[in-house]
């Protein structure tokens, strides 16, 4: 691979959450090496699976064809076969977010999986404190703000009760009126829990509402950065790993869990480690933690296939 500019190809599914792990990875190698970056992007669904067999066989895109490429980056499943289409045809190494399917998983040369998924280990695994994304602590935190996240239904996982998010989230905000509140939604959130929400919460001189819906690319980055208390639902791991990642203190808002799962373990771990706060005010929070999992990938992906000799 070329010492100071590396050529990369970004698989991309158009879900944000996947994608910031992505575009995080490419943005910290960009931190120590020229990058030239291509994008290819697919539709979820069995289309991807077409997809993946015409790359595989068919004509390559004109901005693609000609490309060498030394990384092959995505996130989500539905890019698995794309990628692996995509070396088969250009050459480079894959390097994949989150856990690929255990019996393909050995067919990428890097696999970044948080090890709150619980997968065996393997010579091409690292594992990482949540996923890699765009945020780093640009401590800048505004003492005043807080900042509550509200991710939504998860059948597999957990039993999601709006009356109950709500009630936790209105106590909250009369127990610590020092901070102005900015509440948002995320993809998953119920249709109709604003509504419900509303109605435990009539006076909204403390608060603003930020829906998902209405919020603009990189409102939620530039919300971490200077938001001081962030107080997201226990089944949106992806967002407080994120609030983490930007240094903010972080208190969880309880779901229902239907059995011990990796969500309950995870936050039962971040907590004895004083990562994440019991409650809001709990002065054995560690601030300003220096979480940056996407600068520690590109750290293992330097020392892999840059000067290929692995981090221990």
């Amino acid at each position: 691979m070329p010492d100071t500019v590396l050529k990369v190809l970004v698989v991309r599914d158009g879900r944000p959450g996947h994608e910031k792990q992505s575009l995080g990875i490419v943005a910290a190698l960009k931190e120590e090496y020229g990058v030239e970056v291509r994008e290819i992007f697919i539709k979820p669904g069995y289309k991807a699976i077409l997809r993946s067999l015409s790359l595989l066989v068919g004509s390559l895109p004109a901005e693609i064809a000609k490309f060498s490429p030394d990384l092959i980056v995505g996130t989500g499943s539905h890019t698995h076969f794309i990628m692996l289409a995509l070396r088969k045809r250009l050459g480079g190494r894959t390097v994949v977010c989150m856990s690929p399917m255990k019996v393909i998983r050995n067919w990428f040369d890097l696999c970044c999986i948080p090890r709150h998924d619980e997968v065996e280990e393997g010579d091409n695994v690292l594992f990482t404190d949540g996923p890699p994304g765009l945020n780093s602590n640009k401590k800048i935190h505004d003492l005043k703000k807080g900042l509550i996240l509200v991710g939504g239904i998860d059948e597999k996982s957990h039993i999601w009760s709006s009356e109950k998010i709500s009630k936790t989230i209105v106590d909250a905000i009369q127990q610590h009126p020092q901070y102005q509140w900015t509440l948002t939604t995320s993809p998953r959130t119920p249709s109709d829990f604003l509504q419900v929400f509303s109605s435990f919460c009539p006076d909204k001189e403390a608060l603003t509402l930020a829906p998902f819906s209405e919020t603009p690319p990189g409102w939620l980055e530039k919300q971490l950065e200077v938001n001081n208390w962030v107080l997201v639902t226990e089944d949106s791991l992806s967002m407080l790993f994120e609030a983490l990642s930007a240094g903010c203190l972080v208190a969880t808002i309880p779901v229902t869990f239907k059995t011990e799962n990796k969500f309950v373990r995870c936050i039962q771990d971040l907590k004895s480690r004083h990562l994440i706060a019991s409650e809001i005010g709990d002065s054995g929070t560690q601030h300003g933690v220096e979480l940056n999992e996407a600068k520690r990938c590109a750290k293992e992906i330097t020392a892999r296939f840059i000067h290929e000799k692995p981090i221990v």
